[in-house]
């Protein structure tokens, strides 16, 4: 009895830390976050070109704070470099410049901590491979990065290491990227793209640009003006309609337009006859969902289980992944896929073998796990009069306590991994346990019970 009370408290306190994620991006191999503090974090895959932000060329498979600003407000993270807003509208980018993706004008090859690009005030900005697109809080639409495929939108193919400004509106709603294609939408509900013009944008036959292997120009698709949101993935494009209709066309590889088949769609097509649809993400080949009443869809690739059904099997048409009914944003790249419920907390499964879980370890899921990675700074410890440092830890764990306490750490499932007694000033040896995260129950002199959170790197 006393040891499944112990295991109920561990739970509890851990997962009372779990819920602390406002938003979260996935990159092809890291992921970037924000927690609910307008701290700024990261993990996964850093290599040469700093994709981190956090500094080093360091990969890491927990979260790890980037700067120690409070304000930062949104996130987008693409296979190579990332971005971010503060609350006051400025916009920051790091990790590979190799094409001018960040925008800064500068000539580097990549940064490792995120740079401001000038000082306009920006609404939203999306990362595609090597180019970026972004509006501004005036609404207008700009463009920078590589520009082969004609992805930056100002009628050339010539590259841009800052931002440009793509025509002349000041009313567009809001804009999605992929490798080499954009699509927006207009705050009057029309829809548009440019960029590589295969397999097809969905243009007409009678459109002018229709037959163009590349749309130099955002370029309208078809004359409906309810149009509410739009994604582009690899060759293929997501949609909802005011009426909240799903909308799908382009390259239907492995499913991923979710029309029951693999074949290709030419322009915009109804998926189905459901209205209640509300939020889409796509990638290279898998495509997400959100219903009005907070449940997940996944369609498309699943070979590496990104999709999280349980399986490895494509699936053809939309199909609800999981129960819950409270997911609020879905995050997808070619490896894994991450989502936030309104709770705030955060779940991930697919390929972790680059450590984009967060989760200390690199096992791959097929279906959501509960991310257990909040917490994690000492700032969140004080509120005990303790201090664990440093937190995640290789070696020794120090905790600076004013008297000589009992310890034992415990897994998540309460599984005690060893004890002992810490005197003041001394520390505990956590170089033999394995990379994952661990809970640390101190008992003082009193008898009175801590329960911290831990990560082992």
């Amino acid at each position: 009895m006393k040891k499944i009370l112990l295991i109920t408290l561990l739970i509890t306190a851990f997962n009372s830390k779990a819920q602390c994620w406002e938003t979260v991006s996935v990159g092809e191999r890291h992921v970037v976050g924000i927690q609910n503090n307008g701290t700024l974090w990261s993990w996964g895959f850093n290599a040469d070109d700093g994709a981190l932000g956090n500094g080093t060329t360091w990969s890491t498979n927990v979260p790890t704070q980037i700067g120690s600003a409070t304000d930062w407000k949104e996130v987008n993270a693409s296979s190579v470099h990332s971005f971010a807003i503060k609350e006051n509208g400025t916009l920051w980018s790091w990790g590979s410049n190799l094409k001018g993706n960040l925008g800064s004008g500068s000539t580097a090859l990549y940064s490792l901590v995120p740079v401001q690009i000038g000082s306009s005030q920006w609404k939203m900005v999306r990362a595609g491979s090597d180019h970026s697109v972004g509006i501004k809080v005036d609404g207008t639409l700009w463009g920078w990065g590589d520009n082969q495929d004609a992805t930056v939108g100002d009628g050339t193919f010539i590259d841009k290491s800052t931002p440009v400004l793509i025509n002349g509106s000041t009313n567009w709603k809001m804009v999605s990227c992929n490798l080499a294609r954009n699509i927006a939408v207009k705050e009057d509900g029309t829809l548009w793209a440019w960029g590589q013009n295969s397999p097809s944008f969905g243009f007409l036959p009678a459109d002018p640009v229709g037959g163009q292997a590349y749309v130099k120009v955002p370029s309208q698709i078809g004359l409906d003006t309810d149009w509410k949101y739009a994604v582009a993935g690899n060759g293929y494009f997501l949609a909802i309609k005011n009426d909240n209709t799903l909308w799908a066309w382009g390259g239907g590889a492995n499913g991923k337009l979710g029309n029951g088949s693999t074949t290709s769609i030419p322009w915009p097509t109804q998926i189905g006859t459901d209205t209640d649809w509300e939020m889409l993400e796509a990638d290279s080949f898998s495509s997400f969902a959100i219903k009005t009443n907070g449940t997940l869809w996944a369609w498309g690739r699943n070979i590496l289980g990104n999709l999280g059904n349980g399986t490895q099997n494509d699936l053809l048409v939309p199909t609800q992944i999981s129960t819950s009914s409270d997911w609020k944003t879905v995050t997808t790249s070619y490896n894994s896929t991450t989502a936030l419920k309104a709770d705030g907390s955060l779940y991930s499964w697919g390929s972790n073998a680059f450590g984009t879980f967060g989760d200390g370890t690199f096992v791959n899921q097929y279906s959501p796990v509960l991310i257990n990675t909040c917490a994690l700074g000492t700032e969140d410890f004080t509120k005990n009069n303790v201090v664990l440092y440093p937190n995640p830890v290789q070696n020794r764990l120090f905790i600076d306590t004013q008297e000589t306490q009992q310890y034992q750490i415990y897994s998540i499932l309460g599984v005690k991994i060893s004890e002992g007694t810490l005197a003041v000033g001394n520390n505990i040896d956590c170089s033999s346990l394995p990379s994952g995260v661990y809970l640390l129950n101190l008992v003082d002199n009193s008898g009175n019970s801590t329960i911290l959170k831990f990560v082992k790197q």
